[in-house]
Formats: structure tokens, C-alpha cells, sequence
């Protein structure tokens, strides 16, 4: 099962940025054993930006490439919450459903144009009752992807407090 991440906003070097990273690639890494891919990323510029204003349509015409068979997740802050064990049967369901790719959807500071895409989220998905700002919610989802992988496997990353080595 393919995971994608898309995401309005491009993340800058730094600290915030290598935390990301860090996760993405150990989830890439131990999901390959478990039957997934990814999560890969897409960026799409930040339509706040004057520069991309003319571009802040470009996620709607991404989802409407995709193919049918697929799940689309919508980060939204009045969506469902999951613990991570949920959050792990969840990826794990949809992968022994043979489900062949779920896509991540994180809006910029003013949420995104999904439902005015035609395009309605199969999962509204919330990380916390808190207001985080955009790129904390990044690396939350990659880090609780790489989390949910950890669970499947057995890993103790889940049961030592998941710090970073």
C-alpha cells in the first residue's frame, strides 16, 4: 500500500525540517517489510504566498488524477481522533483490504478546497484537540505513520517513548 503526504507550504531547512526527514525515511525504511510504500511527499506552494496564487488549485486537479480505488484522509481539526494502536489497524485494514494507495491531505493555515474539488475525504482525521501549527502537524503524522509501522512489526519503538536516536 502506497502512502502519500500533500501538503500546501514547502519546509525550510533546519531543526523541524531533519525531524521530518528523520521520520519519513524510518518509516520508508520498516514499511517496505510490511507490505508499504512511502510515505512519499508532495508539497504544493502555500496559496497565502502572492507569488502562488495562480497556482493554489493545483492540489484539487492532483486529487482528480488519482486513480478511484484509493483512500483520501483529510487533516482537519474537527475530524476523527484515533490512538495510535487505532491508527495502526487502521493502515493495517486498508492494506489486507489490498486499498493500493492512501493520501494525506494537510491544508495551510486556512484548511484546503477538497469538497470544492468534488472530492470528499473518506476519513476526516484529527491529531489533537489542540491547535498546532502547520509544519508540528507535519511531523506528527509522519511520526505517527513511522509509529504505526513500529506497531505492526513488533518494534519497541513504540513501548520505549519513541524518542530520536
Amino acid at each position: 500500500m502506497r502512502l502519500v503526504v500533500s501538503a500546501f507550504g514547502r519546509m525550510r531547512r533546519g531543526a523541524e525540517r531533519d525531524l521530518h526527514d528523520h521520520y519519513v525515511t524510518s518509516a520508508c525504511r520498516l514499511g517496505r517489510s510490511l507490505g508499504f510504500s512511502g510515505p512519499e511527499m508532495v508539497e504544493w506552494d502555500n496559496p497565502r504566498c502572492r507569488k502562488s496564487r495562480r497556482r493554489e488549485r493545483k492540489q484539487p486537479r492532483f486529487l482528480s488524477s488519482l486513480p478511484i480505488d484509493r483512500k483520501i484522509i483529510s487533516l482537519d481539526e474537527a475530524g476523527e481522533m484515533y490512538t495510535s494502536r487505532q491508527f495502526a489497524q487502521l493502515l493495517a485494514h486498508w492494506r489486507d483490504e489490498s486499498m493500493p494507495l492512501a493520501v494525506f491531505l494537510l491544508g495551510g493555515a486556512d484548511g484546503h478546497e477538497v469538497q470544492e474539488a468534488g472530492e470528499p475525504a473518506d476519513l476526516k482525521l484529527s491529531l489533537s484537540l489542540m491547535t498546532w501549527p502547520h509544519i508540528f502537524a507535519r511531523i506528527m503524522l509522519v511520526e505517527q505513520i513511522y509509529r504505526s509501522f513500529s506497531l505492526l512489526a513488533g518494534h519497541p519503538y513504540h513501548r520505549d517513548g519513541g524518542g530520536v536516536r
